[in-house]
């Protein structure tokens, strides 16, 4: 077994914080670059819809289970549900 110092675990992890920062960074510029227009009158609910599909083939999955809840969220309230936890 090899042991890691931990200076190699501190440079790991924030290598790993950089890499994540970078990964949002790139996202943000592509969403600001490439935005998604609603469809007018759509519901609140198909408007998130459209979004994931939008979006989804950048694959960031945090993104993509952001999106999801808000479909969710959005489908309770359309059905009179105030609670914005997703059944």
């Amino acid at each position: 077994m090899v042991e890691v110092s931990d200076d190699a675990k501190g440079d790991g992890a924030l290598a790993l914080l950089r890499s994540k920062f970078n990964e949002a960074r790139l996202i943000h510029r592509y969403v600001h670059q490439t935005p998604y227009r609603d469809a007018l009158r759509a519901s609140r609910s198909g408007q998130w819809s459209d979004t994931l599909a939008h979006y989804r083939h950048l694959g960031n999955i945090d993104l993509i289970d952001w999106i999801r809840l808000q479909v969710e969220v959005a489908r309770n309230l359309q059905q009179g549900i105030q609670d914005m936890r997703p059944r």
